[in-house]
């Protein structure tokens, strides 16, 4: 399995802020040390932990949407931002990128359909309760609201003409001269 991409080896394998408790000793008889005596300084004291070695792993929280964070921030040179795949964007990939915002972020993005008018739009959770946007496949599916339509277009996906123009028979809506 392929961790970036598995939500269940995800989620698994979270932890932040390790703290490891040493909570018994394996030498010097410790396990046969009395219960009555175990608070007692003189005893404790000569008890001691030491550890050689520890190896811990980290990778960024990327959403399954990098394979790799390696990206540096200026302003925090300690950190590494993911290189986010799959249309989105953040440090974490926990935003949609602009122009792929028909549904709700989640894991998977889909283009908004706005017929090539336009690659800027925005999620509106109104559009999407009501199944007033159409998505790339037809459906009205989605919240993905078309911003600064081109071509003389308006509308929530850029499918009317804008006032004043008129739609010739025989267009379609992806077409650069449909209004």
């Amino acid at each position: 399995l392929n961790f970036s991409h598995s939500i269940v080896l995800q989620n698994f394998s979270r932890a932040t802020n390790v703290r490891l408790r040493l909570l018994r000793t394996k030498t010097l008889h410790g396990h046969l040390m009395d219960v009555t005596r175990r608070n007692d300084p003189t005893v404790t004291r000569r008890y001691f932990y030491a550890i050689k070695e520890i190896f811990m792993g980290g990778r960024c929280v990327c959403n399954g949407h990098a394979d790799t964070c390696d990206i540096l921030d200026v302003r925090r040179p300690r950190t590494l931002l993911c290189r986010c795949e799959h249309n989105t964007c953040g440090d974490q990939c926990q935003i949609c990128c602009p122009g792929f915002e028909q549904k709700k972020w989640q894991r998977a993005k889909e283009a908004c359909n706005c017929h090539g008018h336009s690659e800027h739009c925005e999620y509106d959770a109104d559009l999407d309760q009501n199944h007033l946007s159409l998505d790339i496949h037809g459906n009205y599916e989605g919240g993905g609201r078309c911003l600064n339509c081109r071509d003389n277009t308006e509308g929530i996906n850029c499918n009317k003409c804008a006032p004043g123009y008129f739609r010739p028979r025989g267009k379609f809506w992806n077409d650069t001269d449909v209004c």
